[in-house]
């Protein structure tokens, strides 16, 4: 089993070390229990990035929280850290920013799931990409909304062969 121990040293009145004091908990089940998160954590890496749909999370006032590489290479950003705190108003022209803002507020506010709804959008280099996109309502432990979780997945080549 796993013990988590904390050692002192014991002193007399003088401040000589007559020994140690020490207190031991059991936490095994709490290591297992970390264990199996950073499993799951690791699981879910492994599915959003290599998964070839784009995968984001936005918080209620539409900042991204999160995005899976595929995403993050349509909009033509780097890293997690480019990204997080940036709204659709950073990536996208202001009229397609509006639908899309309201289309998510929307989502939050009645909890009606978007599903395989084709839109067209101009990503990072200018290419115009046709996707069917799904987003749903992302709820707290409480059942708060706190934000959506959106999948778009590349359709450009079935829509330019009229599909």
């Amino acid at each position: 089993g796993w013990l988590n121990t904390t050692k002192l040293p014991l002193r007399n009145q003088n401040g000589d070390v007559l020994g140690t004091m020490g207190i031991s908990r059991e936490i095994t089940s709490l290591k297992e229990a970390q264990d199996k998160l950073e499993d799951e954590h690791r699981l879910l890496e492994v599915i959003l990035n290599n998964i070839p749909d784009r995968i984001f999370v936005k918080d209620r006032d539409g900042r991204y929280l999160a995005s899976n590489q595929n995403h993050m290479d349509f909009l033509g950003v780097n890293s997690q850290e480019e990204l997080i705190g940036k709204t659709t108003f950073d990536y996208f022209p202001r009229e397609l920013a509006d639908k899309l803002v309201a289309q998510d507020a929307k989502i939050m506010e009645t909890g009606e799931n978007l599903l395989n709804s084709c839109e067209g959008a101009e990503g990072a280099g200018g290419r115009l990409s046709w996707t069917l996109t799904s987003k749903v309502a992302l709820h707290n432990s409480v059942g708060e909304c706190i934000g959506l979780v959106g999948i778009s997945r590349e359709v450009s080549e079935a829509v330019a062969k009229g599909l």
